[in-house]
């Protein structure tokens, strides 16, 4: 399910890319629905995802609800930085219509999309995209990125650790 970054950067700009995270860390606190200290920081570092993955043609993100805004509010330093918008059509359990949408829309033909979710759906979306390799999202885990490529007739699943430092985002790394 691995390779290293560089085979990720020379996949080509004719593949339809997606670069998939978990929102930002999360204060803990009941009914709390933004990023804590720690979540605003890793979502400033991410906007240093281009350096890392290539040019980002779009940004998706579930859809702010009542109980949390915070994959809206991860992508916000990279829209701004981009100036892009952040789509948030979709909500958790629409992953398959998502996807769908994505692998066969002539809109995002060879485009890199970066999408924000929240982690009881990640493996869901992840599958829904046709990467059946995708193992379940632990709880805890915030600095994991799953980079999937549609490459002619196959779905490529690679899985990378974020590297952050007091600058920002350093570097994706095999998980």
């Amino acid at each position: 399910m691995t390779k290293n970054i560089e085979a990720w950067q020379r996949s080509g700009s004719s593949s339809r890319r997606i670069v998939l995270l978990r929102h930002a860390e999360k204060t803990g606190l009941p009914g709390d629905r933004d990023l804590s200290q720690e979540g605003m920081f890793r979502a400033e570092a991410l906007s240093g995802l281009p350096e890392i993955v290539g040019p980002i043609d779009a940004i998706i993100a579930a859809q702010s609800v009542e109980k949390s805004a915070r994959p809206v509010q991860t992508m916000q330093p990279l829209a701004r930085r981009l100036g892009l918008l952040i789509d948030e059509r979709w909500n958790t359990g629409d992953e398959l219509n998502l996807a769908t949408l994505i692998a066969k829309g002539s809109a995002y033909e060879g485009k890199q999309i970066v999408i924000s979710w929240r982690h009881k759906e990640l493996t869901a979306l992840a599958h829904a995209f046709g990467a059946s390799s995708a193992p379940p999202w632990p709880k805890t885990l915030y600095e994991r990125v799953w980079l999937i490529t549609f490459c002619q007739d196959t779905i490529e699943l690679a899985a990378f650790r974020q590297v952050l430092e007091a600058g920002g985002l350093v570097a994706l790394v095999d998980e």
